[in-house]
């Protein structure tokens, strides 16, 4: 079939979106990551260990 391009997935608007993320999101995750509430998840993985590791997470700060 022939390639469909969707006019949000041009190099135009996916820099503009990537921009926004960095300006809005990016602070977000920094405000948070100063207070420790930040776990990163190795989702390279299979589903079930991605899960486990996000479950484990969940425990820890549960018990914070």
């Amino acid at each position: 079939e022939p390639l469909i391009q969707r006019s949000d997935d041009k190099p135009d608007n996916v820099a503009r979106r990537l921009a926004t993320f960095r300006e809005q999101t990016e602070p977000v995750i920094a405000y948070y990551a100063a207070q420790g509430k930040v776990v990163k998840v190795n989702a390279d993985q299979s589903i079930d260990a991605v899960w486990s590791d996000i479950t484990a997470s969940m425990d820890k700060v549960g018990r914070a």
